[in-house]
C-alpha cells in the first residue's frame, strides 16, 4: 500500500496534518484558501500532509481499513521521513475521522511528539 505524502516548510519543527474523512494533496493547491493556509503554516513549521489510504493520491485498498491500519499508515510515512527519530519535536494535527489513530500514536509513547492537536470532534 502506496500512502501519498507531501512536505512544504522548514521551520524547526514538523506539524504533521493526518487527514479526516477525504483529502486530496494535489487538488487542496486549487483551492485559494487551502493553498494559501498551507502556504502560511509552512512559514513556520515543516508541513507534513498526506492522503489516507483509498483517497486522493494514495492507493485504494481492496478492503476497508481497520483502525490499526490506519494508524499504522501514520506511523509508517512518517516513519519513512524520520519525523518521529531525526525531528527535535513534532506535532499530530487532525480532524474528527483520524483522531483514535492520533491517540494512538500518542499513547505508544513516541518521545518527540510535542502535542496532539485534534479538531471538529464530537462526542
Amino acid at each position: 500500500m502506496r500512502i501519498a505524502y507531501q512536505i512544504t516548510g522548514n521551520g524547526p519543527f514538523d506539524v504533521v496534518w493526518a487527514p479526516g474523512t477525504m483529502s486530496h494533496l494535489d487538488l487542496d493547491w486549487g483551492i485559494p484558501q487551502r493553498a494559501l493556509f498551507f502556504d502560511r503554516f509552512s512559514k513556520f513549521c515543516r508541513l507534513i500532509r498526506f492522503d489516507k489510504r483509498g483517497t486522493g493520491l494514495s492507493d485504494r485498498p481492496v478492503k476497508m481499513a481497520t483502525l490499526e491500519e490506519r494508524t499504522d499508515d501514520i506511523r509508517s510515512h512518517a516513519g519513512a521521513i524520520s519525523w518521529l527519530t531525526i525531528s527535535s519535536t513534532a506535532l499530530l494535527w487532525t480532524p474528527e475521522a483520524s483522531y483514535f489513530g492520533a491517540y494512538r500514536i500518542a499513547n505508544r509513547g513516541c518521545e518527540n511528539l510535542i502535542g496532539l492537536f485534534i479538531y471538529n470532534v464530537f462526542t
